[in-house]
């Protein structure tokens, strides 16, 4: 998987220094609502390779476990951005 441009651009503006496969991953999440649809509806995604991703960011965002508010905090964030 490749992040896109906006997921680039996040990347350098998010509050929590998230890297671009990062915010990619958050976004899809948001989008799709787990890490099967995500890897049922992007082809290259693999499970195992979001839920690190997921692991790590919502440890950059000081929320641990399984917790719904790294998803509504950044969609919230990426709300006020655009």
């Amino acid at each position: 998987m490749k992040p896109s441009f906006l997921d680039v651009q996040r990347a350098s503006r998010n509050p929590w220094g998230l890297t671009a496969c990062q915010c990619m991953t958050l976004r899809l999440m948001c989008e799709h609502g787990g890490t099967k649809r995500v890897a049922y509806g992007v082809e290259e995604a693999h499970p195992r390779l979001l839920e690190h991703h997921i692991s790590v960011a919502k440890t950059k965002m000081g929320l641990n476990g399984a917790d719904i508010r790294v998803y509504l905090k950044w969609d919230r964030w990426t709300r006020t951005q655009e």
